[in-house]
């Protein structure tokens, strides 16, 4: 938002939490106000107040980082400015004790070494963790990195806030990470950000810049749902049209208006984000209110946490006249997907034309790796076995293209084997590999074996990448193929059509990461 407004009853309840030294997890949609609300929260407490030295956000949100170290060093970097802002400097000294380009173990305990220092002068700090949802999604994060920070935390000196679009631990991709007392140093319940309440219209009516008549402040509220995204974007628009004096209904139905002739990228994203049977639902709300018995409980929280329903009486109405006004411009959204695939018969009929599809929006690519693929596709739905069979193939097309870029001398590059070499110097952690392709440098024939060696040479943890060209995504599409190869030939289960539809997508990926990579 270009401007923050309301939320006084979270921003309340917040104080009341760190003043009772929890740690205070956020949650809420896309766009709802999250940040904002993150952001209001630091700058009470940037400079120093009542209950913290200093205060700062870690952004996750862009370029997340890859590996503990990276995270570490993101929150090493904060710590490091709000021990320069603290009230009247008398954090400064600290600044001295942390290096950034230490190793993430050494790291951890300049930080730990340096919020015990601050605990001792009697001082708190807030760091903000914003947008922790695509680092707890990143199953190659590992468990260690919530329990350093977790370790951090018991400081009496730091506190937490985390900003995340549902419960942490539910965001959570990695099964050993999820297990992480980390999840469970934060007050109970997340404190939930949701469209405008009554008091946030208040606010925003007082503060706005705008004297709204009754009737803009209703159609506002019509327009929006009290989504602040798209509040703000109405008000900016408004800025555009109107010069001093009252808004009315009908200068707010104008800065709307043209917004939606606009298209606007944040009333796209709005829609763009509901899953399919969401779009159905809202398809059946245009045609009128809807009982809350007839929406699962699920999907009727997705559209009332959004600004797009409301439910009162029992009773589902539509609340958002931008998502309806692009959910009738895009009927063929809802209708043409749902025709296709509304029963699971309908799912098996059509599922190969979806694909067949998809592949013939592949640009370039090997012709014989689509060829491949294309027989792969011929034997749905009928023949899911038959589909698997041609994995094997699939695969060994495909590692023969990377060969052919990374190695066409059919040996291990020596650059890779130094490489290594190195690593194992500067680790003290022997490569299995570099062992095996120094004795014999060529390319194994064994599939697993190759797979093994894409794996290592597209960057494992504490290894660098060593490929010139092939990515770590084509090594995943790779060991996917091999896998179901494997499945196919050591296996008595009876494949689904699903399975092999998913199958083919991901050859599919293959062949679009193959071009991407290798030209």
């Amino acid at each position: 938002m270009t401007k923050f407004f309301g939320r006084r009853q979270l921003l309340e309840r917040i104080r009341e939490l760190h003043q009772s030294s929890q740690h205070v997890s956020v949650v809420g949609a896309r766009s709802i106000g999250k940040t904002a609300l993150l952001e209001a929260v630091v700058a009470q407490h940037v400079i120093g107040s009542d209950l913290f030295a200093g205060a700062g956000i870690v952004d996750f949100r862009h370029d997340p980082p890859m590996s503990t170290a990276a995270a570490l060093r993101r929150v090493g970097g904060v710590l490091l400015d709000i021990f320069k802002n603290a009230t009247g400097g008398e954090l400064k000294y600290l600044t001295d004790e942390i290096d950034l380009s230490a190793s993430a173990e050494e790291l951890y305990d300049q930080l730990k070494i340096a919020l015990e220092l601050v605990a001792e002068g009697e001082r708190r700090v807030l760091l903000v963790l914003d947008g922790c949802d695509p680092v707890l999604q990143n199953s190659a994060i590992p468990r260690n990195l919530w329990d350093n920070l977790r370790a951090l935390a018991q400081a009496r000196s730091l506190r937490l806030m985390t900003g995340s679009r549902d419960h942490l631990h539910r965001l959570c991709y990695n099964p050993e990470a999820r297990t992480s007392d980390f999840f469970r140093i934060f007050y109970d319940e997340p404190l939930v950000v949701g469209p405008f309440a009554e008091a946030d219209w208040r606010d925003l009516h007082a503060n706005c810049g705008f004297n709204l008549d009754a009737s803009a402040q209703k159609e506002l509220v019509n327009w929006t749902g009290g989504h602040p995204d798209l509040v703000d974007a109405v008000l900016v628009q408004l800025r555009e049209l109107v010069r001093g004096g009252a808004v009315s209904k009908a200068e707010v139905d104008g800065a709307a208006e043209k917004l939606t002739a606009k298209a606007a990228a944040r009333i796209d994203a709005l829609w763009m984000d509901c899953p399919e049977e969401t779009r159905g639902d809202i398809a059946q709300l245009i045609r009128g209110d809807v009982s809350a018995t007839d929406i699962p409980a699920e999907r009727l929280r997705y559209l009332v946490a959004r600004g797009i329903a409301t439910e009162s009486g029992r009773k589902v109405r539509l609340a958002n006249r931008f998502v309806e006004r692009i959910a009738g411009a895009r009927k063929n959204d809802v209708s043409g997907a749902r025709k296709l695939f509304e029963k699971p018969d309908d799912f098996a009929t059509n599922i190969r034309t979806v694909l067949e599809l998809r592949l013939s929006q592949v640009n370039g690519g090997d012709a014989e790796l689509l060829k491949l693929i294309r027989r792969a596709l011929r034997h749905l739905p009928d023949e899911p076995d038959a589909t698997l069979g041609g994995a094997r193939d699939i695969l060994d097309r495909a590692l023969k293209l990377v060969w052919k870029a990374e190695a066409p001398a059919g040996k291990v590059p020596q650059e890779w084997i130094e490489h290594w070499k190195h690593i194992e110097a500067a680790n003290g952690r022997a490569i299995k590999a570099t062992a095996d392709y120094t004795r014999n440098p060529g390319i194994p024939e064994e599939r697993g074996l190759q797979c093994a060696l894409v794996r290592l040479a597209t960057g494992q943890q504490r290894i660098s990448a060593a490929a010139k060209k092939v990515s770590k995504a084509t090594y995943v599409a790779l060991e996917h193929m091999n896998q179901v190869g494997d499945l196919k030939n050591h296996s008595t289960v009876d494949p689904t059509v699903t399975m092999a539809a998913a199958f083919c997508m991901t050859a599919i990926e293959l062949c679009e990461l193959l071009i991407r990579d290798l030209g």
